[in-house]
């Protein structure tokens, strides 16, 4: 004997247009009230600390002239490293209007091909490795430049199953000794998991959103 089975949506099926516009309500309706126990947007913090500072502190100055040296990370996140280094770039244009900012790529610009062309080349590829940039190297750099700082940001990203969090460890170097005068970090974390009335919910929180969090306390803390 052979058993039917009917499906529950042919049996409260309805007429015309409501079978069409039901499903298209429903469903969102059920989200809803499955997240309705908890926060249907992900929080997201931010920290910063101060590392390091010369003592007494230097300020940059309104006319700094700063290279901004490709950001470092671990291997498979250069592409959200290029993100923390873009965003940290805004914010430093928009708080610091008299600054020049170099970025690195200007000074291995194949149609400026030359010895100065060749020596930076050379210089950033030493530059990526877990130290980052050398004080040697960073005197070099920055005459080639005609810049009076550099500063360089290096990220880490942590990810797990509760929550994303995003550092970055940024340096700023003088241009005349190659030394470090300042080092801070800026941190966000999203927490990307609700609790509704069906248990857990897995709520995306993009990279970005994050990591301006995390750029935005790097540049709250830069000196002038």
């Amino acid at each position: 004997m052979r058993t039917r089975v009917w499906p529950i949506w042919g049996t409260f099926r309805l007429p015309g247009r409501a079978a069409k516009v039901l499903p298209a309500v429903f469903l969102p309706a059920l989200l809803l009230a499955a997240g309705c126990a908890g926060p249907l947007r992900p929080s997201i913090q931010k920290s910063g600390d101060v590392w390091m500072r010369a003592e007494p502190p230097q300020a940059l100055g309104p006319g700094a002239r700063v290279v901004v040296l490709p950001a470092l990370s671990d291997l498979g996140n250069e592409r959200r490293a290029s993100i923390g280094l873009e965003l940290l770039v805004e914010e430093i244009r928009s708080r610091r209007p008299g600054w020049t900012l170099i970025p690195a790529e200007k000074l291995i610009d194949p149609a400026e091909a030359g010895p100065s062309e060749k020596e930076a080349r050379e210089i950033l590829g030493r530059s990526t490795g877990v130290q980052g940039i050398s004080e040697e190297d960073a005197r070099k750099l920055s005459a080639l430049a005609g810049a009076t700082h550099l500063i360089q940001l290096r990220l880490l990203f942590l990810k797990t199953e509760g929550e994303a969090e995003v550092s970055f460890l940024t340096a700023v170097f003088r241009a005349d000794t190659g030394q470090k005068v300042w080092e801070g970090t800026g941190r966000g974390i999203g927490q990307h998991t609700i609790f509704g009335l069906f248990g857990p919910i897995s709520v995306p929180v993009f990279f970005r959103s994050i990591a301006k969090e995390a750029v935005q306390a790097v540049a709250d803390r830069l000196p002038d």
